[in-house]
This record gives structure tokens, C-alpha cells and sequence, in this order.
């Protein structure tokens, strides 16, 4: 009795020291792998860490891509295998234990592969004798696997596999927090990228430009607006019109904002002010509010424009607000829809209406290159257009739409009539100026924006420019749509795969689910 009962108390010692190792273990991990976001760096960690949970001679992380499971991450194989392991890919409708892992949500032992007839042996797997894989969850959902090897048969008992789990749960949430660390820094990274195009692009406008908040510190401004305060631009961010202008000047900048954000509306006045280089000279301010994502206004941003003819310059002012102004909205507003049809048809008709044009459409290249299709145009005329499948052949030699896709730069005429490459259409007789423009989302041409003009010499080079940042907002919105469309049939794609194998599993009986898993 004395000997079962040292036996039973070096079993329950044994049992207790067990837990506690696991216990430890499991703070070691968790306090390892909570150290950093990065993602490779987890991965490194929870392999390195699964040794201590559960002994063994090789290991792997899966993640689930729709139907297949790819290693992202290895350790303990041979070194001329490791690259060949990372590139290994399994399709889990063809691996029956992986399936029922995913049906179960339970670790899985296969005691000897050898004896395994679901077991898959490639020059990479061909050592292992015994295999234990334990699902990785988050928000309820399998997205991979942890995977133990082992070259001796049995290696693996029940006891290893709730081991596995407690570890590759703690090892999801870490996964899952990477992930989304990881896809934080790629929205800011593109953010960034964002910024730095539209910095460059508003560096490049010769024009001052500046953006202030409610509060009336400069959020941010152009080269040139820096070049007149004489004032770097990090240095003025964050100052006021106090820090940046005489007093007097500073307290008339400071009443017209509290004007603005009162009336919420398009502000233009004249000033006379100091450059840095002490002259005075005559400014028109074109200053408009912007709004934030809950469309309360967030600030204000402003345009300078030295003058010399008044009468001529106060014209030219009140235009160049309007586009400025018509280019905002109109980008703010296309940016936001991501079916590509309404996206063109909200296009074509805000471009007529706004820029005061007899007529706009957009043409997209299809997919062998070879025409440019009518996909949306303003008005009666655009909708008959559409309907009537009205495209351009890329080589027509009498086009102005298809020089522009061919040259991918804009082409301006400013008098129809008098150019061989006019292409007349009949459901547009009043046409007398066209710009055709192409849309280009970094070096890939998708169509062109084709603007009309019902007299002539409507269109110069800056509208021409102005014109082309919209169609590069355009373009870039028209790549976003399409992407999120794709999106969108491959997310209904899976779901209906996930279903279909849903289906299919609860109409098997158990022996057909058995000896399904068998073969």
C-alpha cells in the first residue's frame, strides 16, 4: 500500500511539475511574443517557444489562403530543405485530416505515417514519422495550423496535443494582432504615399497654398507659400498668422477666418502685404473650408495669387477657385464610390455641370487593348451613346481620344472644324473644342476623359492640368472600384465553396465521413 501510494504521489508530483513547465512556458511565450508586432518576428517566436511546450524535431506555421494552406514560417528542417518547405502549398479539400481540424477545431495525431494512408510524402516530409497538428483560431474562424514533426513513430500522445492547443491559442491571438499591426503600417504606409504625392503635387503649383485648422495653426502649405513667408515649411506649421505676419496684417488673416468658419463658404479678398522680400504687393486670397469624415468642418485652405492687372487677375482668380474648388469635390466625391458604373456616370455628369462644358464622357480600354469603350457619358446623348455600344479603335487615325491613349498625354483643340483629327459624332453637333486626356493610374493607361466645349478656345494648358489631376483622382478611383469588385467575387466565390463544403459534410454519414478521411 505504502509503495502504490509513493507511486501514486510521484505520478501526481510528476503531473504537477508538468503543469507548472507548461504554465511557465506559456508566460514565457506569451511575454516573448507579445514583445514585438512584427509578423515574421512572431512567427520566429512561436516556433522557438513550441519546444519547450511539446518536444520535437521539426515545425511549421500554416495559414489558410480560401482552399489552401501554405507555410509561412519553419524551423528544425534541413537547411537544404528549408526554402523548398516555405514554397510547399496543400489544398485542404484534398487532405482529409486538415479538413477534419477545421470541422472539429481539435488537434489531430497521426502516430505513424508510415501507417497513414491520407499522408502525403514529398523529398521534404519523407523522415517524419509522426505528426500532431493543432488549429491556430481568431474571431471563431480556423486560419491555420501548427504543425509538430517528429522522425520516431508515436512521439505524440493526447497529453501533447491539449498541450498544443492552450499553446497555439495563445499563439492566435498574438498571430492575429501582427496581422493587423501589419496591416496598420501598410494604411499608413499608403497614407504616407498619399501625402507625399499630394505634397508633391501642391509643391509643384506655383501659387502659395496653405491648410489651417479650426484654431487657426498652419496645418501644412506649398513650397512657394514657404518661399513668401520666407519661413521653412516645418517651421510654420503649427504657428499662427500672429507668428507669420505683422500684427495688423495677422489680425485681418485672423477675423476673415472667423468669417470663413461662420459662413462656412468660398472666401476671396484682396490684401496688400509684405513678401519676404519686403515689397508690397497686391494678393487676392481664394480660401474654401474643408470637412472631415463626419463632414463637420475641419479647417481651411487657402490659395494666393499675385496680381498686376486687377480686372484681368480678379477673372482669373474667380476661375481658377471654381476648378480648384470643382477638382476637391468632385475627387472627395468620386473617391468614395466604388462601383465603377456609377463612379463614370457620376463622373461624366459632375465634369459637365461644374467645369460649364457642352459635354464630358469617359472611355475605358478593354481588356485586349484595341478599343476604347464608351462606359458612361452626361446627358440624353451620353446615355444613347452607351446604349449603342459607341466605341474607338486605339489605332484610329482620325481620333483625338485614341491619340491621347496612344501618346498617353492630353491633346487640346480649340477648334475642331480645323483639324483632320476631329472624329465628328452627330449626337453632339455643337461641339467646337475637345481635351481628351488620359486616365493613367501610374504607368497603366485604363481609358481616357474626353471633355467638349460648345465654342471655341475653351481649353489651355491649365485646364489641361487641373483637368488631368482630376483624371488622376479618376483613375486611381477607377483601379480602387475595379479592385473592390474583384474583392467582392472572390469573397462571394469562397463563400460559396465554404458553404458548398458545409453542405456536403452534413449530408455524409459518419462512415462515409470516415472512410472519406481514410483515402
Amino acid at each position: 500500500a505504502q509503495i502504490a501510494i509513493a507511486v501514486q504521489n510521484a505520478r501526481s508530483f510528476a503531473s504537477e511539475r508538468e503543469e507548472r513547465d507548461l504554465s511557465d512556458a506559456l508566460r514565457a511565450t506569451a511575454a516573448a511574443i507579445s514583445s514585438t508586432l512584427k509578423f515574421e518576428d512572431v512567427l520566429e517566436q512561436i516556433l522557438r517557444y513550441a519546444r519547450r511546450v511539446v518536444p520535437h524535431d521539426a515545425s511549421d506555421i500554416m495559414l489558410i489562403d480560401g482552399s489552401m494552406a501554405r507555410i509561412v514560417r519553419s524551423s528544425g528542417y534541413a537547411d537544404e530543405l528549408a526554402d523548398s518547405v516555405l514554397r510547399l502549398r496543400f489544398d485542404i479539400d484534398q487532405i482529409p485530416h486538415m479538413q477534419e481540424i477545421i470541422e472539429t477545431r481539435q488537434p489531430f495525431i497521426i502516430p505513424d505515417t508510415a501507417q497513414y494512408p491520407g499522408w502525403i510524402v514529398t523529398p521534404e516530409s519523407a523522415w517524419i514519422r509522426s505528426h500532431i497538428v493543432a488549429p491556430i483560431e481568431a474571431e471563431g474562424e480556423v486560419i491555420g495550423f501548427l504543425d509538430l514533426d517528429s522522425a520516431t513513430p508515436g512521439a505524440f500522445t493526447p497529453d501533447s496535443a491539449a498541450r498544443l492547443q492552450a499553446f497555439a491559442d495563445q499563439a492566435a491571438a498574438a498571430i492575429s494582432n501582427a496581422r493587423a499591426y501589419a496591416q496598420v503600417q501598410e494604411t499608413e504606409k499608403a497614407l504616407e504615399g498619399q501625402f507625399a504625392f499630394l505634397q508633391n503635387l501642391i509643391d509643384n503649383i506655383p501659387n502659395p497654398i496653405f491648410y489651417k485648422g479650426t484654431n487657426g495653426a498652419y496645418l501644412g502649405c506649398n513650397r512657394a507659400f514657404s518661399e513668401y513667408v520666407g519661413i521653412p515649411t516645418q517651421e510654420i506649421i503649427g504657428k499662427t498668422a500672429f507668428d507669420v505676419f505683422p500684427p495688423e496684417q495677422a489680425e485681418i488673416f485672423h477675423q476673415k477666418d472667423i468669417e470663413l468658419f461662420r459662413e462656412q463658404a468660398l472666401q476671396v479678398y484682396d490684401a496688400n502685404i509684405p513678401f519676404a522680400d519686403g515689397t508690397l504687393r497686391d494678393v487676392v486670397f481664394n480660401r474654401a473650408p474643408f470637412l472631415d469624415t463626419s463632414g463637420e468642418v475641419a479647417g481651411l485652405v487657402g490659395v494666393m495669387l499675385d496680381v498686376t492687372d486687377r480686372n484681368r487677375a480678379e477673372a482669373e482668380i474667380r476661375r481658377r477657385a471654381v476648378e480648384l474648388q470643382t477638382v476637391a469635390e468632385v475627387g472627395a466625391q468620386v473617391t468614395t464610390i466604388l462601383e465603377v458604373e456609377e463612379l463614370l456616370w457620376t463622373v461624366s455628369n459632375l465634369v459637365t455641370e461644374r467645369f460649364g462644358l457642352y459635354h464630358a464622357h469617359v472611355y475605358l480600354l478593354d481588356p485586349t487593348g484595341a478599343n476604347l469603350v464608351l462606359a458612361a457619358g452626361a446627358g440624353a446623348a451620353g446615355r444613347q451613346m452607351v446604349a449603342a455600344g459607341h466605341r474607338i479603335a486605339t489605332s484610329h487615325e482620325r481620333s483625338l481620344v485614341a491619340r491621347a491613349a496612344r501618346d498617353r498625354q492630353s491633346v487640346i483643340v480649340n477648334n475642331v472644324r480645323g483639324v483632320p483629327d476631329f472624329l465628328p459624332n452627330p449626337l453632339l453637333p455643337q461641339t467646337q473644342s475637345e481635351l481628351a486626356i488620359p486616365l493613367l493610374a501610374g504607368d497603366q493607361l485604363l481609358g481616357v476623359l474626353d471633355v467638349q466645349g460648345g465654342k471655341q478656345d475653351m481649353f489651355s494648358e491649365d485646364d489641361a492640368r487641373v483637368l488631368g489631376t482630376l483624371a488622376s483622382q479618376i483613375a486611381v478611383s477607377v483601379q480602387n472600384a475595379q479592385l473592390f469588385s474583384e474583392v467582392q467575387i472572390e469573397a462571394e466565390r469562397r463563400a460559396w465553396l465554404y458553404e458548398l463544403g458545409q453542405r456536403l459534410s452534413e449530408s455524409l454519414e459518419p462512415e462515409a465521413i470516415a472512410n472519406s478521411a481514410a483515402t
